[in-house]
């Protein structure tokens, strides 16, 4: 566990919610956008070390991600986790020499700016983090793009449960890469649901609210993530808006599908329905 700044301890802190995410370009918009919104009511933020994990280092990660899913894949997770910083920290600059403003900044900066905890760890549910966020009395955890699996005692801890923003219109396309998914296993259907998590279940939990997202045509899988991202700010603040109310309506999932990292069989498949998977100018347009 890595604590990012020099914070006020958490029994300092007023604000009782909690932020997982996982910092990458798919979820960068809507990351950003909700801590701006939210700044006042967040204790901590909490981002996932990729690289100090159970799955290794970065070459081990892309050897892995190559044999199963092919170059065009590892490229993919390329852009997500290295080009973004890259285009961050270039924005960074060239916004300080021209006294321009900038949209996209990393979570360690606006944790700075506002004042917020922030913790970055490979194992959430690791008895350090546990006490860190113990110490908080946290109200509400916010899961928004997270990639490591919530226990018991994480999820019993905040008074008003977990809930998660999920980018597909579940109970289709749980699990990881939920819009790559739904490009070739849910006839291209795109959407966002938020979630409670209940127990260890993976993007299972009754279901508060969920928007289906019409997306714009023959961009590519990478700008969907940060598209079909966006649109979850909307709806997960108007269920913080009366938490009570939406878990009164609350719909239990049934059925549905579940999928985990794409095979090359699964990339071909896009491919023959007209889907890339990156886009250099798509992606340099959205930082310029």
């Amino acid at each position: 566990m890595t604590l990012v700044g020099k914070y006020p301890t958490l029994a300092e802190i007023m604000s009782k919610m909690a932020l997982f995410t996982i910092e990458c370009f798919a979820s960068s918009r809507a990351v950003i956008s909700f801590i701006e919104q939210h700044h006042q009511d967040l204790a901590v933020v909490v981002t996932t070390d990729r690289y100090h994990g159970r799955h290794g280092g970065i070459l081990k990660q892309a050897m892995t991600n190559y044999r199963r899913s092919g170059p065009e894949f590892v490229l993919y997770l390329t852009y997500l986790f290295v080009f973004y910083f890259a285009a961050v920290y270039i924005c960074r600059f060239t916004a300080w020499l021209t006294n321009r403003p900038r949209k996209y900044f990393t979570i360690a900066e606006l944790c700075r700016r506002y004042g917020i905890r922030h913790i970055k760890t490979h194992d959430v549910n690791s008895t350090d983090v546990i006490t860190e966020l113990a110490a908080a009395q946290l109200d509400l955890i916010v899961i928004y793009f997270f990639d490591q699996v919530f226990r018991p005692e994480l999820i019993g801890l905040p008074i008003k449960g977990v809930i998660n923003v999920h980018e597909a219109y579940l109970p289709a396309c749980k699990g990881l890469f939920p819009v790559f998914f739904s490009t070739i296993k849910n006839d291209g259907m795109f959407g966002i649901t938020v979630h409670d998590v209940v127990d260890i279940s993976i993007d299972a939990g009754p279901i508060l609210a969920q928007k289906r997202v019409v997306a714009p045509k023959d961009k590519s899988i990478l700008y969907l993530d940060n598209f079909v991202n966006q649109h979850g700010v909307e709806i997960v603040n108007k269920v913080l808006s009366d938490l009570d109310a939406y878990r009164v309506n609350r719909v239990p999932q049934t059925g549905g599908s579940y999928f985990s990292y794409p095979t090359r069989d699964d990339i071909a498949e896009a491919k023959r329905r007209g889907f890339r998977l990156t886009s250099l100018r798509e992606f340099v347009a959205e930082f310029c």
